[in-house]
């Protein structure tokens, strides 16, 4: 039996952190599912149509993933699906406090539910999705956070409108 997780986010837009993670959870399973959530704390200046776009120019050259839209709680698709592992990123001691708090509660949603945090690289911990949408939104160049593959993508989004 195959190992596979999850890893599910935002995105918006996918950076270089997310795949850092993407690539440490990639040699640890034989699948890893991408699950594109909608977070109704985060407003995002992308679509999901967009996101979703973004996310598989991103990830063109990882062969063992599967992108996904949710529209669930990640561990009703972890049910639904069987899988156990959910994986999340972090960068310092105040995500650590929130996804130790989120695995606590997946747990109890989902007894199944191992949640894997995978600490960033140290060069990545200052990039986060709404620094690069505040970058964008005021026309500063993100090329060096992000995957140089979607980069083209997100110069043509004006201002993050």
């Amino acid at each position: 039996m195959s190992k596979r997780a999850v890893y599910a986010g935002s995105f918006a837009p996918v950076h270089l952190g997310h795949i850092y993670v993407l690539e440490q959870a990639c040699a640890l399973f034989d699948e890893v599912h991408i699950l594109l959530a909608s977070n109704i704390q985060k407003k995002s200046l992308f679509s999901t149509q967009f996101r979703m776009e973004l996310l598989k120019l991103a990830t063109q050259d990882f062969k063992n993933i599967r992108l996904v839209y949710l529209n669930e709680f990640v561990v009703d698709y972890m049910l639904r699906e069987n899988i156990e592992y959910a994986i999340r990123g972090v960068r310092d001691s105040n995500d650590f406090c929130y996804e130790q708090n989120m695995a606590y509660t997946n747990a109890k949603l989902n007894t199944n539910c191992k949640t894997i945090l995978i600490p960033t690289r140290q060069e990545l911990v200052h990039i986060s999705s709404s620094l690069l949408r505040d970058c964008l939104y005021h026309n500063k160049s993100v090329a060096e956070f992000v995957p140089s593959s979607i980069l083209p993508l997100l110069q043509k989004y004006p201002n993050g409108k």
